[in-house]
């Protein structure tokens, strides 16, 4: 994607550990810390299914959170929460929002080019000569309608683009274009595609992190500042980070619930310690699904729970389980 267009890159999404979460739970070594435990076992807002995506043949990527296209953009976004009109043309000069990008950036392009567009107009008129407004309005409808069918067309290339990304190359369909030479287009990234659960002994179904009604799940910091592992599927993620939790709320108890530097220095580890425990996994969890991915139809993802190849999941997992 050409990178001509200046964007200003939002915040990152939330990591496995919030710092200001810490900081408010840290705070001066002489102040008492709320209970962590009342605050832990307080109903939760966000909730998720027993079955928490679709079935592998039913999945489709490009129905749930996406990647932004924007560089150095790291958000997501699901078209499902848009709106119908999203894509249509919008005023004042009925210019259409480029798809492939995040609202954020999709609505920050688009107030660029309604600058570009009206900067045009007031240069028209300013070196009109004895041209009458009617023959400026007309010139400048022309330029609107160019400008029009180019923002159509990189949409569409955009879009093919992100089908690239979160498809792998036997299922998107999609060819990536070439021009003086060089070869346009996205890199298939395997981690929108249904995954593996990594927790030893767990035989659910595969998941993504990414599905609508997960992502939040693993992306919203809880009351202890920590998220659930996205390594592990929805139910085994939940023990986990509760696990995490108890151990919290164990040694703030063992300080006497005084949250001072040590205890602080310690609560920072546990959270790297988890970011580092994502980075492993995950490189598991790849090799597996680019494997599955790379030679089965979507129908296909997952493996069929035969004993037999139940026996070569479990085998293939050997190397992909949380001990």
């Amino acid at each position: 994607m050409s990178q001509s267009q200046s964007f200003n890159t939002p915040p990152s999404p939330p990591s496995p550990f919030d710092s200001r979460i810490y900081s408010h739970l840290v705070g001066r070594s002489d102040h008492r810390v709320t209970s962590f435990q009342s605050v832990a076992s307080a109903p939760t807002v966000l909730q998720f299914p027993a079955t928490p995506s679709d079935p592998p043949s039913q999945y489709n990527p490009l129905q749930h959170y996406l990647p932004c296209l924007a560089p150095d953009c790291r958000n997501h976004y699901t078209t499902l929460l848009l709106g119908p009109t999203f894509y249509f043309l919008q005023s004042p000069y009925q210019l259409i929002r480029k798809r492939g990008l995040c609202p954020f950036h999709a609505q920050q392009d688009l107030k660029l080019a309604n600058q570009r567009a009206k900067s045009t107009y007031e240069c028209m008129r300013q070196n009109c000569g004895r041209k009458t407004l009617g023959a400026i309005a007309a010139e400048f409808e022309v330029y609107l309608r160019q400008v029009r069918e180019e923002r159509a067309e990189e949409s569409k290339r955009m879009k093919v683009w992100q089908k690239q990304r979160v498809l792998p190359s036997a299922l998107s369909g999609a060819t990536k274009e070439k021009k003086g030479g060089e070869t346009w287009g996205e890199e298939w990234d395997w981690r929108f595609s249904p995954r593996p659960c990594t927790k030893k002994g767990c035989e659910g179904d595969w998941y993504s992190p990414f599905d609508n009604r997960l992502y939040l799940f693993y992306t919203t910091p809880r009351p202890s500042g920590l998220v659930p592992l996205r390594t592990m599927c929805p139910s085994c993620a939940k023990d986990d980070v509760q696990t995490a939790e108890e151990r919290i709320e164990g040694r703030r108890r063992d300080v006497g619930g005084l949250a001072g530097p040590e205890w602080g220095e310690w609560y920072v580890q546990v959270a790297k310690d988890r970011l580092m425990e994502i980075g492993f996994w995950e490189n598991a969890q790849e090799r597996i699904v680019r494997e599955e991915m790379g030679k089965k139809p979507a129908a296909e993802v997952q493996p069929k729970k035969t004993v037999k190849e139940k026996s070569k999941r479990l085998t293939k997992l050997g190397v992909c389980v949380v001990m």
